[in-house]
């Protein structure tokens, strides 16, 4: 059974590494993205089947974001 995918989007280039590192680990694959914009380009070219989102995103509110998903 292939593993999950996990979409983490965040414009924290640590908070981004830190949980791609810990959710690796536990066996999920790891997309990343630094902005809502690559975010969103990343969920249309794969759907995950979960998004660790950031509220506070330079070009676009998460709960926007969240609404658009």
């Amino acid at each position: 059974m292939a593993p999950h995918t996990v979409l983490v989007v965040d414009d924290d280039k640590l908070t981004r590494f830190s949980l791609s590192k810990i959710l690796g680990h536990a066996g999920y694959r790891i997309r990343q993205a630094a902005s809502a914009t690559e975010g969103m380009a990343a969920i249309e070219k794969e759907r995950p089947g979960i998004v660790l989102l950031d509220i506070l995103l330079p070009d676009r509110d998460g709960f926007a974001v969240l609404r658009a998903i």
